[in-house]
């Protein structure tokens, strides 16, 4: 059988882009995520694979809860920024002077300029190979704009 490389099938889709952020005790972090996907209408479920190294995959398996939040082509220089550094070693909303907003429902703040936000709790984790599927139960949307969106295609973002 002939092994797989999943990047060059990743490379064939195209994907949403987010930011998702998460909020334990005075832990606070952000992270690019490609991988999100609407599961369910009823109940409204989310799903979003994270690396289980990740701090923000730490946060959220703390908390029980995070923000979805739907990304505007023209953040693209955010997701950039966010994506290239890591929670643990420095404070991404200071760095990148990320303006935020309270959630109604969760902690997790939530990221001004983007199209939308979802406040959700943890419905759900799956592990799967090298990420775990973190299942969220959509307690608020909030929509701001219509685009448009920032996608990711064969490894760019456009």
């Amino acid at each position: 059988m002939t092994k797989i490389d999943a990047r060059k099938v990743e490379a064939d889709f195209s994907f949403p882009v987010a930011l998702i952020t998460a909020l334990d005790g005075d832990r606070r972090n952000v992270m690019a995520a490609t991988q999100v996907v609407l599961l369910s209408y009823e109940p409204p479920l989310v799903a979003v694979a994270i690396s289980p190294s990740h701090y923000t995959y730490e946060l959220v398996a703390a908390s029980g809860e995070f923000a979805l939040n739907v990304v505007a082509a023209d953040q693209i220089d955010l997701v950039r920024h966010v994506g290239r550094s890591k929670g643990r070693d420095v404070n991404k909303f200071a760095q990148y002077d990320i303006p935020t907003k309270p959630a109604e429902i969760v902690g997790a703040p939530l990221i001004e300029g983007c199209l939308a936000a979802l406040e959700c709790s943890v419905h759900q984790i799956v592990p799967t190979g090298d990420h775990r599927v973190v299942v969220g139960h959509v307690l608020a949307h909030h929509h701001y704009s219509d685009g448009p969106a920032l996608t990711l295609f064969r490894g760019k973002l456009e």
